[in-house]
């Protein structure tokens, strides 16, 4: 049985918001709701459709080569204030690779979550 897209990008963003305790990444204020919650990227999505600049991105800063923009690992809660205050430019080098291992870590609590009700709502049709 395939889920309906929108009910898909909800679940996401709600294990997405729980994972983190409803905390944005950036400034660990509290995001009220997941109707507050943007989806910060932390390798800039713009770069899943321009590949030579993304992988020159991922020599830079010596990230796996199958790096994928969308993975949990690359994408956190933030504020949109916040989301907007980090807009496209690229972290340091050694930020980079301190948030990746928190979030590689992190995203297994969103992979979970979403599995969990993901299976909770095909059960319930």
């Amino acid at each position: 049985m395939n889920m309906d897209k929108k009910l898909k990008v909800a679940i996401h963003r709600y294990a997405l918001w729980k994972a983190y305790n409803g905390k944005c990444f950036y400034c660990g204020g509290f995001i009220q709701t997941v109707y507050d919650l943007e989806e910060e990227h932390i390798i800039p999505q713009k770069y899943k459709d321009k590949p030579t600049e993304l992988e020159k991105i991922l020599k830079e800063y010596n990230l796996w080569e199958d790096f994928d923009i969308d993975a949990y690992y690359n994408r956190v809660p933030t504020h949109s204030v916040c989301n907007k205050r980090k807009g496209f430019k690229l972290h340091r080098t050694e930020s980079i690779h301190q948030y990746l291992n928190v979030l590689t870590l992190r995203s297994v609590k969103v992979a979970t979550i979403t599995f969990i009700l993901s299976v909770m709502e095909i059960q319930e049709h």
